[in-house]
């Protein structure tokens, strides 16, 4: 009997147990997973557009462009038919460049997106997972007229985990550049002359909600903007 009664007491505890983990009370809440990579391309154009080739953004929640242009209106082009949103556009003499974020209802294979009517058009395309609905945050950007170092200003995430994307449009450059520390997810497209502008990006998945202000550093001074944002996780 003695047995029988320390056997029922232990599946009672185990199922207990079992059931708070579901329901967040034992302890921490539910585990909800962290902003996580899906996927991303760059690619410099020919004058006026720039269509990057094609990524799989299944299961992604967050779409973020980058584009880099010689003048012009700039415009993303979405092959699943999604609307973006951009951000403050940064203009330094004829250098122009601005991010673009969406939160999209159509992902999948073959997904591209285009950068129109600017011209010497760059473009870069960037997938994540496991954001916060609707939960863009906050930007910064800077521009010179000659540097060959540059930080957009530092910017303090409303919320801890959240994810920060950064980019750099230097002009005429060919070389790449050195990608702010603890940065990842780097991509260049270097300068074409006659056909696109540089543009380089990467990308951190903070686990705080310290400031951050990534610095970018390149070998040949030249008309340059920087520009960041934050977006917000889910598990905050």
């Amino acid at each position: 009997m003695l047995q029988s009664n320390i056997i029922s007491n232990l599946n009672k505890t185990l199922r207990s147990n079992f059931a708070s983990l579901l329901d967040g009370s034992g302890g921490g809440g539910p585990v909800v997973p962290t902003i996580e990579f899906v996927a991303s391309t760059i690619k410099g154009g020919s004058q006026s557009i720039a269509t990057t080739d094609a990524i799989d953004t299944t299961g992604a929640d967050l779409l973020i462009a980058a584009s880099s242009y010689y003048s012009g209106v700039g415009a993303i082009v979405d092959s699943k038919g999604n609307t973006w949103t951009k951000l403050t556009e940064y203009t330094q003499d004829t250098q122009i460049a601005a991010i673009w974020y969406c939160y999209p209802t159509s992902v999948g294979a073959g997904h591209t997106v285009s950068q129109n009517v600017g011209y010497y058009s760059s473009v870069a395309f960037y997938a994540f997972k496991n954001c916060l609905p609707a939960g863009y945050d906050k930007q910064s950007g800077a521009t010179s007229a000659a540097a060959t170092t540059l930080a957009a200003g530092s910017l303090t995430p409303s919320l801890p985990n959240s994810l920060v994307f950064t980019l750099l449009a230097n002009h005429t450059n060919e070389v790449a550049p050195t990608y702010p520390s603890g940065f990842i997810g780097g991509l260049w497209s270097p300068s074409n002359s006659g056909y696109n502008l540089a543009l380089g990006c990467a990308y951190k998945i903070l686990t705080d909600a310290a400031a951050v202000n990534p610095s970018w550093t390149w070998p040949t001074s030249t008309v340059c903007v920087v520009a960041d944002a934050i977006f917000k996780p889910q598990n905050s």
